[in-house]
């Protein structure tokens, strides 16, 4: 019993070291969709449009695309207040 539990002791104590020691890799994150043609990547996080854009242009590897998350966007105005319009900024 005592020897098990030694063992156990044990094992449990290199699992803990052995995690503290290991080593991530750094992973590379674009969500410019400029930087695609002067930065390496790992991920891309972009529109649809965008992400539709390079995949029919051939600058990305065939059959990478994952959609992870949908973002919805709401605007509120007080009354009274001017209606925001659709314009997008100038670049």
């Amino acid at each position: 019993m005592r020897a098990s539990l030694h063992t156990t002791a044990l094992t449990a104590l290199t699992l803990i070291a052995s995690s503290t020691l290991a080593i991530a890799a750094e992973v590379r994150v674009l969500t410019v969709d400029k930087e695609l043609a002067e930065k390496t990547f790992d991920a891309i996080i972009l529109s649809v449009p965008a992400m539709d854009f390079h995949d029919k242009a051939g600058s990305l590897a065939p059959r990478s695309r994952v959609a992870l998350a949908r973002v919805g966007v709401g605007v509120v105005v007080k009354e009274g207040a001017p209606v925001p319009t659709s314009r997008r900024p100038r670049s």
